[in-house]
């Protein structure tokens, strides 16, 4: 009986090593042939994302944004969007996987930053372009496919062409963030009106405007601020202070473009009066000189006299200081921007404040009214009425 048993067990032995080499040849890689002891090499499996490996470039300027950004799928199913054609930029990446209408996009990074749960569809086409459905990630911004041009009013598709097959693969030129300047000539009422433009693209992702023109015999003013995004040579600028010309109730876009190394052009509103956008070239601005001083003397609550000075830039840049008006000593600083309309507002954002403060500017007597500044440094704001200081 025993030895039943142990003929039993040697066969199932011998039949589990069976299926053991069986499936190991099923899977890859080297087994033996018994009869001549050479090993035998099988076929790998075909990566499942095969037919759409390689290198693609994606042309925005449908959705409005001339740009083209690069796509690089490997065989593993890796993939990484970039800003030119050496992929020396990793902009967002991920892994691709086959689904039953095509392939989906998993994002592992965006934008330098750990990614969950976003992902965009893809599918092939005849020519052998991809086509994107959903929201595309690239850096930090994620436009739609389909997207509605606001120009054409058209929905548009983004694709991915294959380089060499349409794709462009000119060196992309990138904007800078940071201050520029421009000058834009209109006609006015009886002789042409020349408009001081500076912009700056702050690093926190916002913007700010500051306007000087000359009218009716004086100097004006406007100012603009908002939220912007950037997209390699391409920034699109959201206000806060205007509305589209054909719907008020939609705040306005501008944008900036950088044609080449040497041409940026601005599609902006100039002031409140203003019935649209106009375009400016601009430039970089190292600096911007002194526009206007405002000065300001109250008496503090807790005991002693103050003089404050507010200097105003080009730029809508101002510099505020407080000092002692016994001693003379300098007791309080701060800057920021500070823009001040011909509509009689007046918008202060002081440096490291994300929310800015209102205030009134009363052209006719060129006075700032209704902004908080501290007096002593550490101390609650106050309100402060400013006067044009004599020149």
């Amino acid at each position: 009986m025993k030895k039943v048993w142990r003929f039993a067990l040697a066969l199932m032995l011998a039949a589990t090593m069976a299926v053991g080499l069986t499936a190991c040849g099923e899977n890859g890689g080297d087994t033996t042939n018994p009869a001549t002891t050479e090993p035998v090499t099988t076929e790998p499996v075909e990566s499942e994302v095969a037919e759409i490996v390689g290198d693609y470039s994606i042309d925005l300027s449908a959705l409005g944004m001339p740009l083209t950004v690069y796509l690089r799928i490997e065989e593993d199913g890796a993939f990484m969007f970039s800003n030119s054609t050496d992929f020396a930029v990793d902009k967002n990446s991920g892994t691709v996987r086959a689904s039953s209408d095509g392939y989906i996009m998993v994002y592992s990074t965006i934008n330098g930053e750990a990614a969950s749960g976003k992902t965009t569809t893809l599918k092939t086409e005849a020519d052998g372009s991809l086509k994107f459905e959903g929201t595309v990630y690239y850096g930090s911004t994620k436009p739609s496919s389909p997207m509605e041009n606001e120009d054409t009013g058209e929905s548009n598709y983004l694709y991915a062409v294959p380089v060499g097959q349409g794709g462009s693969e000119v060196p992309e030129v990138v904007l800078e963030k940071g201050l520029y300047t421009g000058t834009y000539e209109s006609a006015g009422m009886g002789s042409a009106v020349v408009y001081e433009y500076y912009l700056n693209l702050r690093e926190d992702g916002k913007f700010t405007a500051f306007v000087t023109f000359d009218m009716m015999g004086g100097t004006m003013f406007a100012y603009d601020y908002g939220t912007y995004t950037m997209m390699g040579s391409v920034c699109r600028m959201t206000s806060e202070v205007y509305t589209e010309a054909e719907d008020d109730t939609k705040d306005l876009t501008e944008s900036v473009m950088a044609e080449s190394e040497t041409q940026i052009t601005a599609e902006v509103k100039m002031s409140p009066m203003a019935k649209d956008t106009v375009e400016i070239t601009i430039v970089k601005a190292e600096d911007a000189p002194v526009v206007a001083t405002y000065v300001a003397s109250k008496a503090s609550m807790m005991g002693g006299s103050y003089d404050m000075t507010l200097s105003i830039c080009a730029d809508g840049t101002y510099s505020y200081v407080s000092k002692d008006a016994a001693s003379g000593e300098v007791v309080m600083e701060e800057s920021g921007f500070l823009g001040l309309s011909l509509m009689g507002t007046a918008y202060l954002l002081p440096d490291g404040v994300t929310e800015g403060l209102e205030g009134g500017y009363d052209m006719d007597t060129d006075s700032i009214s209704g902004l908080k500044f501290s007096m002593v440094e550490g101390t609650p704001r106050t309100e402060l009425a400013f006067s044009r200081a004599a020149e």
